[in-house]
């Protein structure tokens, strides 16, 4: 049974209630939303990623092609160098002879001079070949003959270069003045007449001038776009680089699927997206990469907007929920008060709520019974239980308070936990209980009706615990129309599952039977159970009750009334035809057995 707080407690338990209500909604109104906005989330956010890959494509293809274009026009350039007879002549003029060297690079000088007053950001062109020669071609700066060249990492490895290439990054070590950071396009030079290389031009260009280009494609200030060189590791960026983030670059590149053109990569708990594009010369990509949080803010601030707005929502529902629930709680409330009076003797009607639902009808027939209970009270007063039949029903009428007063504050438990289809349920079962018990047919029923109003009660009693309990039902179909005592079988089902029954025991552990059949020309009704049976101490109690009689003062059957109830009603109304018998003990179970002669 739940407990029964009155006064201060009940306001409590009022209070409770609509907290454990918004514990309810607040799930349901959270969850979609949650789930709702993380599908937006993701959804924006690929949508984010992939806009913003595409356009950093195209921005990183358009560079590729203009350094790619650039560094192929330098190299076109020199064509006609290459295949100037002066120039030919120069391959093949050995290192010793100065005059001659001197004589044919006069002739070829001007194509060089041209060539480097029509590309200001070039430093230079330095010619070097297999027979040892060094010249060098400036209008910024000059030549350091003495430096020395075989020494030197990138003119030692210019002997495996067999095309046209773009070096990685470099010192113009061998220059008088102070050196600077360049990027050389190297050009091999073929003599003409063996087609073998005999030379190589090196166009020495200002690294700062690829950082102008890619300064003006991709301005933004949260991405990076840089030069790389896989082979090296070497980066030409457009801005300094956190030396961290350039390490774990360097290695995303090397693990990425060579057929992605862009994917992400996380570097001291950041994450990053990267776009690669490759450049036509000498191996080089050109990378962007830009971090994640900057890429998705909008998303972020977006996201925080729908938030926002939900709580917002859910706050409004809840303001307009809570007076909608204290509608529906304001008639179980009193309806549960008016209960609580019933066994000190007050029977007050409760106001009729204006509606015609379930919770209406409750209060309809609740009233309807507070009026019979009054009636039937006063009547037996009255005549001093002198009477049978009103002492039968003055019996029956004293378990109808008790029963629906534990119903309904199992209802108020179910409502408080928004279970509207249990509620619903258990209201319907209860008022057709309600309505078996309140009509007028002066205590007799069909024993089908009997028999349904014990399942109603079973119904109940999973409700109010939460577990079914096993049930057969061994009823002979000749029997459903013959007339017995109303709520005269029902007192030993919840007998049996009072002292028989626990939620720990299993179906298979518990089982109850009700049967009906025919002795001979009795009637007999059995209820047997598989339980963990009844105290001997109470066994021997209901013997003695039912061998000799005992008074209803007896202080035993003053806290047990329900077995007294019903065996009192019965011998009332049916007289010697009638024997009531107990059987069973500790770990056996128990059966109810009556057995009823024709009249």
């Amino acid at each position: 049974m739940l407990p029964q707080p009155g006064g201060l407690p009940r306001r409590r338990l009022r209070l409770s209630l609509k907290l454990k209500l918004l514990g309810v909604l607040i799930p349901l109104s959270i969850a979609p939303i949650a789930l709702a906005s993380v599908g937006w989330y993701e959804t924006m956010f690929r949508s984010s990623m992939s806009h913003s890959a595409a356009i950093t494509s195209q921005y990183s293809q358009l560079v590729a092609e203009n350094i790619s274009q650039y560094t192929d026009g330098v190299s076109h350039a020199l064509d006609p160098l290459l295949i100037d007879l002066n120039f030919q002549k120069y391959l093949k003029t050995p290192a010793s002879d100065i005059v001659s060297q001197a004589r044919y690079s006069l002739a070829f000088e001007p194509l060089i001079q041209s060539f480097i007053q029509s590309h200001p950001e070039l430093l230079g062109v330095v010619y070097t070949d297999r027979k040892g020669k060094i010249l060098y071609q400036s209008y910024q700066k000059r030549m350091n003959y003495i430096y020395p060249f075989d020494a030197d990492p990138f003119f030692a490895a210019l002997p495996q270069i067999r095309e046209t290439t773009l070096s990685p990054p470099h010192s113009a070590s061998y220059l008088l003045d102070k050196p600077e950071e360049i990027l050389s396009v190297v050009r091999p030079a073929f003599d003409l007449s063996s087609g073998q290389i005999s030379a190589w031009l090196i166009v020495d260009i200002r690294a700062e001038y690829f950082r102008e280009l890619m300064r003006g494609a991709y301005p933004d200030k949260d991405g990076q776009i840089l030069l790389y060189h896989p082979q090296s590791g070497a980066v030409v960026a457009n801005q300094q680089m956190d030396r961290p983030l350039l390490e774990r670059l360097r290695g995303a590149v090397a693990e990425h699927d060579p057929q992605a053109r862009e994917w992400t990569f996380t570097s001291e708990r950041a994450s990053y997206q990267a776009v690669l594009e490759d450049v036509k010369i000498g191996g080089w990509k050109l990378v962007w990469v830009a971090p994640l949080d900057a890429i998705t803010d909008g998303v972020r601030r977006s996201l925080r907007w729908t938030l926002m707005i939900a709580v917002f929502a859910l706050a409004l529902c809840c303001f307009i929920a809570f007076p909608a629930m204290q509608a529906v709680l304001r008639p179980l409330d009193k309806l549960v008060g008016g209960m609580r009076k019933l066994p000190r003797g007050r029977y007050e009607p409760i106001p009729q709520p204006a509606g015609h639902d379930e919770i209406g009808f409750l209060v309809q027939t609740y009233n309807r019974m507070v009026v019979e209970l009054e009636r039937m009270e006063r009547e037996v007063y009255q005549s001093k239980l002198r009477e049978r039949e009103k002492e039968v029903l003055q019996l029956q009428a004293q378990t109808n308070p008790h029963f629906f007063f534990n119903t309904l504050e199992t209802l108020d438990a179910y409502a408080a936990l928004n279970k509207a289809e249990a509620v619903s349920d258990m209201v319907q079962t209860v008022s057709r209980m309600m309505r078996y018990n309140v009509r007028n047919d002066d205590g007799w029923a069909p024993l089908r009706e009997e028999i349904a109003y014990i399942r109603d009660f079973l119904n109940i009693h999973r409700h109010r615990n939460g577990k079914e309990v096993r049930t057969e039902w061994e009823i002979d179909p000749a029997l459903t129309d013959v007339p017995v005592m109303r709520l005269s079988i029902q007192p030993f089902v919840e007998n049996a599952l009072k002292y028989g029954w626990s939620p720990a025991l299993s179906a298979e552990e518990f089982r109850l039977t009700v049967s009906a059949g025919r002795i001979g020309s009795a009637l007999r009704i059995a209820v047997r159970d598989t339980g963990v049976g009844a105290d001997p101490a109470a066994l021997a109690m209901i013997s003695r009750l039912l061998e000799q009689g005992v008074d209803e003062a007896d202080p035993y059957f003053k806290r047990h009334t329900g077995i007294y109830n019903v065996y009192r009603r019965l011998v009332l109304v049916y007289g010697p035809r009638v024997r009531v018998a107990f059987r069973g003990g500790l770990l056996s179970g128990t059966e109810a057995e009556i057995t009823i002669e024709d009249g």
